[in-house]
């Protein structure tokens, strides 16, 4: 389905009745990517899930993108759907726009989880590192387009993606996980990248007053235990998670999380004021 909001045609779906959930993907993947967690948390609560600008169905459009204008589009859509109150989770790129989104508008967020938030969106690692491989991928973009993208992004997952070894045993479920990201377009990525090396406005984390679930895997090189323990303590309150895995949390154990998330959303549900 298609909507308008924030001056941007958004493509979005919605599954299941109930409270609100909404999911949010990383850097290059699309709403596709919640195929693990649409059947299993639409059981409960009414899931939306939506392209990202610059990704999948939803509008390219010029000009710069940052997490601001990423939840601003957010809060643009939940309006425009007549959505007052959500809990909302977010992963990789999209957790740092679910977190900018409760800090900004705290009133609309019921629960937060952040799964996989990079180190280098707080300010943690080899800066030059990240920004080398942020140039690289947009050589490759230039040269070889999605393709040559696609392709350096399934020669990596042993080393980012998940955890050693899991690759090469699960070989079904990384063909799987291979047919999300085709869909995203080369302008729109390539617009991905440059936002990512810019410097967003910083976030007010105190302001952030629903209770926040933090989930990292242990084997993720770019937002490990050092970076959850870092969110951790920015965040009022909040809890801490760490599962077996690569940065792909949701994929690689996607049973163990999602009853992470679920028990978590159930305790939020009923320590929350009538």
């Amino acid at each position: 389905m298609r909507i308008t909001a924030n001056g941007v045609s958004m493509n979005y779906e919605i599954a299941g009745d109930g409270d609100w959930l909404v999911l949010i993907h990383g850097a290059g993947d699309n709403l596709q990517a919640w195929y693990n967690q649409v059947p299993a948390f639409s059981k409960q609560y009414k899931v939306l899930t939506y392209d990202t600008r610059g990704h999948g169905q939803t509008d390219v459009t010029e000009g710069e993108y940052t997490t601001g204008t990423w939840a601003d589009d957010l809060h643009a859509l939940l309006i425009a759907l007549g959505v007052r109150r959500a809990s909302v989770l977010g992963y990789s790129l999209g957790g740092m726009i679910a977190v900018t989104l409760a800090a900004e508008h705290p009133e609309m967020v019921d629960a937060l989880v952040l799964a996989g938030v990079a180190g280098a969106a707080l300010g943690l690692g080899d800066r030059q590192t990240w920004e080398q491989l942020r140039k690289t991928q947009i050589e490759l973009l230039e040269r070889e387009g999605m393709a040559g993208i696609f392709k350096e992004r399934t020669d990596a997952v042993t080393s980012t993606m998940f955890s050693p070894g899991f690759v090469e045993k699960n070989p079904t479920v990384i063909d799987k996980y291979r047919q999300v990201f085709p869909a995203t377009r080369a302008e729109g990525y390539r617009k991905v990248l440059e936002s990512m090396g810019r410097r967003g406005c910083p976030v007010d984390y105190p302001k952030i007053t629903c209770p926040a679930l933090i989930i990292v895997g242990a084997y993720d090189l770019w937002s490990g235990p050092e970076a959850g323990k870092v969110l951790q303590q920015r965040i009022p309150g909040s809890e801490l998670v760490i599962l077996p895995t690569g940065h792909a949390c949701q994929i690689e154990r996607s049973g163990e999380f999602n009853e992470t998330v679920l028990s978590f959303l159930h305790k939020a549900r009923k320590s929350a004021p009538l």
